[in-house]
């Protein structure tokens, strides 16, 4: 395996060290694969098109590219003077402003109106 791509890169939201752990539950399901960071634990479960990770290179790969995309932030709704909420334009997921990387996707989020 090439070293070079198998390596995981630090977490884009706080640069700490992520790690990659695999889900075996049933021994009749295949293992998939999920990473996450030990420091903020912010976790990359499923790709864009919502499929689990069934290698491990796969879900490092993810992991690698998850900040390099950007999503639009979709039905932005003001909660209070200084809260904002919305759902990431990639994966759906329900994100609030303090968010600047979707924590499901790990897409960039944009939330330029």
């Amino acid at each position: 395996m090439d070293e070079s791509k198998s390596a995981l890169k630090p977490c884009p939201f706080c640069g700490g060290e992520a790690v990659v752990h695999a889900y075996s539950h049933d021994p009749d399901i295949s293992d998939w694969y999920y990473v996450f960071c030990k420091k903020c634990v912010c976790r990359l479960e499923v790709s864009t098109n919502r499929n689990p990770f069934y290698t491990k290179m796969e879900a490092i790969e993810a992991w690698n590219r998850r900040a390099e995309r950007t999503a639009k932030v979709n039905k932005v709704t003001r909660v209070s003077s200084v809260i904002r909420t919305g759902r990431c334009g990639d994966c759906g997921y329900d994100v609030i402003d303090s968010y600047k990387h979707c924590p499901y996707c790990g897409c960039k989020l944009d939330w330029s109106e």
